[in-house]
């Protein structure tokens, strides 16, 4: 049998084509011109991304911080797709479940470019080819949107290139894969306009799969794309034009259930975890990430200057969307006019612009220097709608902001070349064009050096670890504020891409309670006086591994603090140098640490029993049966005490102390002292409670309790002392104390 010849291969795959998206993308073009434009559209993103071209397999955009995260998202999906398992047992935060679920799992990149890591193994490559693709995706998808609305190819390619390479996406987001994979957003909008006119069912086919893969690569637009495309579903289903509306009405709502029945199980994973661990955002730390009034006239800090703007310290909080596109965006106001045939999308889209800015200021409209000028309608929405409370930026509205002044663009643009010459028109929409990637060009980030196996001082560490049977790792200095980088999180999970231990730390969207600790400003690794009980914390917990990166502490003295702290705690069964590296095998505990469960009943304390050496008003919290509300000392108290008066000699056998959130304010050193029956002082226990705490962390993170049994006794009062040093002071949330019935 005759092989096919190269030209004979080369047709068959363009009838390939011809059968499958690019007729559909462009039913009255050809798949030459869809082919062209998406090549053009590459193009543009080299030219625009040129420095990271020339660093694909070694480098990332910005920085190492987010780049990183997401490429170890990407590599550790990979994995899971080649390998099988359970995909949400990630080798970090151990010994937490699901920790995948920790952050965004990229799933709707991941199918795309894994092949690229089977082939390569590098992490690295297979990011900044999703990185790149997006481009190449946001200026697909709009085009697609702008060309449906307007009907103009030319006004639609420069739309396209002023949405793809604002700068809103080539400065605060350049370093979020998930934010930039955003272009499945207008392709899903142009999916249901175009449905709505043609009812040709592929369209809501394209809808869905949009949909699907648009959440799959951010799950944040759950709760920010419901805003777009709630919009214009209920437009398209409600237009006066629109004949059929209920068959329209149905056909949409089937296609949300789709989309929502392929997303469930992701998304009810999530939320157990969630509910599990008790995530949520604080409004404080909601409006830490929210825009203010001079957000959308700032860049981010370090990125190229843009006739010299202020600049943000906060990504997040950096929206301006570039002088193009806001002067496109302008331009869209002709289309407002009430006898413009495009009048209707024109409001459309500038209501959406405008819902966009409002809840992109968060719980709080602030002025651009932090005075709070009065409540926003995001705080409704996170009072009234479920999930919202775990939005941490709001500001990533100003995504919508960007999309909305684009296709307001693309009607503008529209109208005024219409009204002009051909060759007039033209000459504007290519002079639009070059100042919408002269200010891409701009606005690009310079590019952080990386090895696709890690930094090379690490590997003498990493390889004999590869060596070792499978176990737990934490690797020191754990906290950014000891470290000389704040991106260490990042580079010690990033290697458990080549070695089989599970990590202790870890960075994702939510740490966990026990790597909180670790990490903290109270970490007790921190405090050379603590390290000796810190050392048996871990040990006691059945972490196996330490290793104390000598070079990468901010401060030599600490990180020998740390490794004698290890050599002399009595739990480090060896010690191997490697490099500048020294790693510690703990001894197997012989008693692993477990929170104790009280084997007594509760007994009754009345709030008038409870007194306190400190916020004496405040000391009846600790058993007001809410953790939330607590009892603390205030700042930098070195001794404190909370006591119990009962009414009758009780024996106490178990305390129970619940941190809840304020974890970092636990007693570095605890007395628990009896006043008994007889009218004598009696101490039932003294000394280190991060054992206890650690176990506590671990069995009820939402509640982060000590658990502590007592000997048998009789007391008329019992005391809580707290000695020691905490900038932080001492914290209580609830105050639990168990023993036998009298």
């Amino acid at each position: 049998m005759n092989q096919p010849t190269v030209p004979g291969r080369l047709a068959r795959i363009r009838r390939m084509l011809q059968q499958t998206m690019f007729r559909v993308v462009l039913k009255d073009g050809t798949p030459r011109h869809a082919m062209l434009l998406l090549l053009a559209f590459a193009a543009a993103t080299v030219v625009v991304a040129f420095p990271l071209v020339r660093h694909l397999g070694s480098g990332l955009p910005g920085n190492l911080g987010d780049p990183l995260l997401n490429a170890w998202i990407l590599a550790r999906g990979a994995q899971w797709l080649r390998q099988g398992g359970n995909l949400w047992d990630a080798p970090i935060f151990h010994p937490y479940d699901d920790t995948f679920a920790y952050s965004e799992h990229l799933l709707g990149i991941v199918v795309f470019v894994a092949p690229i890591y089977w082939l390569t193994g590098n992490p690295l490559l297979m990011y900044n080819a999703a990185l790149l693709g997006s481009f190449v995706l946001a200026a697909g998808g709009m085009y697609l949107l702008a060309h449906a609305l307007t009907g103009r190819r030319d006004v639609a390619i420069v739309i396209a290139l002023a949405f793809a390479f604002s700068p809103y996406r080539l400065g605060s987001q350049i370093t979020r894969l998930q934010m930039l994979m955003t272009g499945w957003l207008p392709l899903a909008l142009w999916a249901a306009h175009v449905y709505a006119r043609t009812r040709h069912r592929r369209y809501l086919a394209w809808f869905v799969i949009a949909c699907v893969f648009l959440i799959l690569s951010n799950m944040y637009m759950l709760l920010i794309g419901a805003l777009p495309l709630g919009a214009v579903l209920a437009y398209e289903a409600l237009r006066p034009a629109q004949r059929e509306r209920l068959a329209l009405a149905r056909h949409l709502a089937l296609a949300i259930l789709c989309v929502g029945l392929l997303l469930l199980p992701v998304v009810l994973k999530y939320r157990s975890v969630q509910d599990a661990m008790g995530f949520t955002r604080e409004l404080g730390e909601t409006q830490r990430y929210s825009a203010n009034l001079g957000s959308y006239w700032s860049i981010v800090q370090g990125s190229a200057s843009f006739g010299n703007l202020p600049s943000d310290i906060t990504a997040d909080r950096a929206l301006y969307p570039g002088a193009a596109l806001l002067c496109l965006g302008a331009l869209g106001l002709l289309a407002l006019r009430r006898r413009a045939p495009d009048a209707g999308t024109a409001w459309l889209y500038g209501g959406m612009t405008i819902v966009a800015v409002a809840l992109s200021f968060g719980p709080e409209i602030t002025h651009w220097e932090g005075a709070a000028l009065g409540k926003g309608p995001y705080a409704w929405i996170v009072e009234h709608v479920p999930g919202v409370n775990g939005l941490r930026a709001p500001a990533r509205f100003g995504l919508v902001v960007v999309l909305g002044l684009s296709v307001l663009g693309a009607l503008g643009l529209t109208r005024v070349a219409r009204r002009l010459p051909a060759d007039v028109a033209r000459g504007l929409l290519i002079a639009a064009a070059g100042v919408v990637l002269m200010e891409g060009i701009i606005g690009r980030v310079a590019i952080a050096p990386y090895a696709p196996q890690g930094r090379p001082q690490d590997q003498p560490l990493y390889e004999w670890l590869k060596t070792q049977p499978p176990a737990s790792l934490l690797e020191l200095p754990a906290s950014p504020a000891a470290a000389q980088s704040p991106y260490m999180a990042h580079i010690y999970q990033y290697e458990t891409l080549w070695h089989p231990h599970e990590l202790v730390n870890g960075t994702s969207g939510y740490t966990s309670p026990l790597f909180d600790l670790l990490e903290g400003p109270a970490s007790p690794f921190h405090h050379p006086d603590l390290m000796p009980d810190a050392a048996r914390m871990v040990q006691a917990l059945g972490i196996r591994y330490v290793s104390v990166h000598q070079d990468d502490y901010a401060d030599p003295t600490l990180a020998e603090h740390t490794i004698q702290a290890l050599r002399e705690s009595g739990v480090a069964a060896a010690e191997h140098r490697l490099g500048r590296t020294h790693v510690f095998q703990l001894h197997a505990p012989t008693d692993r640490a477990e929170m104790a469960s009280p084997a007594h009943p509760r007994i009754a304390v009345a709030p008038g029993q409870v007194s306190a050496s400190h916020n004496t008003q405040l000391a009846f919290r600790v058993v007001d049966a809410e953790v939330d509300s607590r009892w603390t000392t205030g700042r930098d108290a070195a001794e404190a005490w909370v006591k119990v008066r009962f009414d009758r000699p009780r024996d106490v056998r178990h305390v129970r102390l619940e941190l809840g959130d304020a974890r970092d304010r636990y007693p570095t050193y605890l007395l628990v002292m009896s006043l008994e029956e007889d009218g004598t002082r009696r101490p039932l226990y003294s000394g280190s409670v991060l054992t206890l705490l650690g176990a506590g962390l671990i069995d009820d993170p939402s509640r982060a309790p000590i658990a502590i049994p007592l000997p048998p006794n009789q007391s008329r009062e019992l005391q809580l002392l707290y000695v020691g040093e905490s900038e932080a002071g001492w914290s209580i949330g609830e105050l639990r104390l168990f023993g036998p019935r009298a």
